[in-house]
């Protein structure tokens, strides 16, 4: 079996061997992933990303890293093919396997500052492309307290918390 390829460097062969068995397993990718929605931590709201946008971004932002554990490198190389196969015809979002949130989910707030996610609020209903940060950084009491992430819809409701 001829080893996958990430850029120009070789995996080893455990790892390209993981990543297809990991593969295996996953459900398919569609036209849409979910990076996030309230079953994570934190989360009021669902994050979604196109395929497309998701695979551009990857390939700029996050390189293969040998110093990652296993079930990082084993998810990074994955997502990268599972994307690269996505049905993206499918308009049902898709969330991410296990492995592949590992890589992704530290980036999911840089992802929906990049304006490149769609952040959908359940309690109005509504999908939301840009979120002004600057004024979701301020608690209920209008302070503004650096380090204290909390996202806000346009009609005021709750979307992501980190409290």
């Amino acid at each position: 079996m001829p080893l996958l390829r990430f850029g120009s460097r070789k995996r080893t062969s455990d790892i390209d061997s993981k990543v297809l068995t990991y593969l295996s397993k996953v459900p398919l990718c569609t036209g849409l992933v979910t990076l996030a929605d309230e079953s994570d931590p934190g989360f009021l709201c669902r994050v979604s990303i196109e395929t497309a946008a998701l695979k551009a971004w990857l390939l700029e932002n996050i390189s293969f890293d040998e110093r990652q554990s296993t079930q990082w490198r084993v998810g990074r190389a994955a997502l990268e093919i599972w994307l690269d196969r996505a049905q993206v015809e499918s308009r049902e979002p898709v969330g991410l396997p296990s492995f592949m949130a590992l890589v992704l989910n530290p980036y999911v707030e840089a992802l929906v500052q990049a304006g490149v996610c769609s952040v959908y609020c359940n309690q109005c209903d509504d999908s939301y492309g840009q979120i002004d940060f600057a004024n979701f950084a301020e608690l209920d009491s209008g302070a503004d307290i650096p380090g204290v992430h909390s996202w806000r819809c346009a009609q005021g409701h709750l979307l992501y918390d980190d409290q």
